[in-house]
């Protein structure tokens, strides 16, 4: 084993051993990160993929243009979802109470200014 694995080595094991549950439809059900790196890296490629999107497309395709606005806050969505895939130490991602509190106040506080 080189070096450049040990650290990854350690990472695996410090994750949280969890049995297979079932979930209300009785099916077994195996937690996303209990998978590790293939997530992780679909979840990398989502975002690649929204922010090409995102730059791309207002400029491409002209219903995207007419539709800005509804087009960006659904790439927020996305992109909001698949972050939640992608585990960072020490903060919480994805979707939580706090943003979607956050995500409904802001906009009133802007129009106050």
């Amino acid at each position: 084993m080189s070096r450049d694995t040990v650290p990854a080595v350690r990472l695996a094991c410090t994750l949280p051993c969890v049995k297979r549950q079932k979930d209300s439809t009785g099916l077994q059900v195996t937690p996303s990160y209990k998978s590790g790196m293939p997530d992780i890296l679909w979840a990398k490629t989502c975002l690649i993929i929204i922010f090409i999107a995102v730059l791309v497309l207002p400029f491409k395709v002209r219903a995207v243009e007419r539709k800005l606005e509804i087009f960006l806050f659904v790439s927020g969505v996305f992109a909001l979802t698949f972050s939640g895939f992608i585990p960072l130490p020490g903060e919480q991602t994805g979707w939580s109470w706090k943003i979607l509190s956050e995500a409904l106040t802001t906009p009133l506080n802007i129009t106050n200014v």
